[in-house]
């Protein structure tokens, strides 16, 4: 029976938590409006990027921009207008 009270009492904790987190106040601020995922990514040399990443930074999913003034130059860089490919990896630093 120490069971069934031990679930017993899991299941009403639950229910109380879940009923006080409905009840409580939204706040409908939009906060993306305070987020730019371009900062960095202009005149950088391509170092930075506006992809997405997966855990510990295995796939870097992100556009590559041209043209490029020289050939050392490789990645996104926010003032070009063209797309040339996506690149899945990138290594910064």
């Amino acid at each position: 029976n120490r069971f069934f009270i031990t679930l017993s009492t899991a299941l009403l904790t639950c229910i109380l938590f879940s009923g006080y987190s409905a009840s409580a106040e939204t706040n409908n601020e939009d906060y993306t409006q305070y987020v730019n995922p371009f900062v960095g990514t202009a005149v950088d040399n391509g170092q930075q990027f506006p992809g997405a990443v997966v855990p510990y930074g295995i796939v870097k999913l992100s556009p590559d921009t041209y043209p490029h003034k020289n050939d050392d130059h490789a990645g996104y860089d926010y003032n070009k207008d063209k797309i040339q490919g996506f690149s899945h990896t990138r290594v910064e630093g």
